[in-house]
């Protein structure tokens, strides 16, 4: 099983909660899809910018989208 990194939960519901499509977060987020599709595939190689962007489009601190150790 992959390690979780990333709180993608919070972005599905931020989806939800804001009626927007994965296109429409990835505009307002101003990231590619590719970089969406990366992030909520928990995949390691995603860039720090685009988890920063979310955050910020998200109204997050950027800590907040990462998940603890534990």
């Amino acid at each position: 099983m992959k390690k979780k990194f990333i709180k993608t939960e919070l972005i599905e519901k931020y989806l939800q909660d804001n009626k927007l499509s994965k296109t429409g977060f990835c505009k307002k987020c101003k990231i590619s899809p590719s970089t969406l599709k990366k992030v909520m595939e928990q995949n390691v190689n995603v860039g720090i910018v685009g988890i920063f962007k979310i955050a910020f489009a998200m109204n997050l601190r950027t800590c907040d989208i990462f998940c603890d150790e534990k």
